[in-house]
């Protein structure tokens, strides 16, 4: 995929991409989330905090057993 602002471009025949931080499918319709500047899409919320802010996954983590 070549991802752009508002959209992307396919580069390969397919109807899924990856989650750049967990690898999970991402249906091409259902993609919502990413960094154009970086070419990467995330799942999910949580997975772009996990990649651009890792210490935010570890005190949400750290938050809950207390």
């Amino acid at each position: 995929m070549n991802y752009r602002d508002g959209g992307f471009r396919g580069v390969r025949p397919g109807a899924f991409g990856g989650c750049a931080v967990s690898g999970v499918p991402i249906p091409l319709g259902e993609r919502k989330y990413g960094r154009v500047d970086l070419q990467e899409p995330y799942v999910n919320p949580e997975a772009v905090l996990q990649r651009h802010l890792p210490s935010a996954k570890r005190r949400a983590t750290e938050g809950k057993a207390r």
